[in-house]
């Protein structure tokens, strides 16, 4: 399922970004989450550097008003993992990971990544 999260920007499944059309005629940006591994088990100071550097891409491009579409295999875990961190840097949401689920309803919610990227970012 392809969903609109904010304006400029989407969370979707690998096969369901085939139907996307996009909102103006400029150029779309798509992150691909699929080969993208996030293990708790093994943390790595590097996830958090990549994590903000996805997150500082959205942020440029839909400033830009560029569409960003952020996509893992399923649409469940990755993609809206990061559109969620993204809400939480840039937005004033309270609840940006459950905002996300309730908008993209595919989503399944992982706690222990949340709790892990709030620490790290002082929330």
């Amino acid at each position: 399922m392809l969903t609109e999260i904010f304006p400029f920007l989407y969370v979707s499944s690998e096969t369901d970004i085939t139907n996307f059309e996009p909102p103006n005629e400029g150029p779309c940006v798509f992150f691909d989450l699929t080969k993208w591994r996030f293990d708790l088990d093994w943390p790595d100071d590097s996830l958090h550097d990549q994590l903000l550097e996805l997150i500082i891409s959205i942020d440029l491009l839909r400033n830009f008003n560029i569409p960003v579409i952020v996509y893992c295999q399923a649409g469940q875990d990755r993609a809206p993992f990061l559109v969620a961190c993204y809400l939480f840097v840039f937005s004033n949401i309270d609840f940006p990971y459950h905002y996300v689920a309730s908008k993209h309803t595919d989503t399944i919610l992982h706690e222990d990544w949340w709790t892990w990227f709030k620490a790290l970012r002082g929330g």
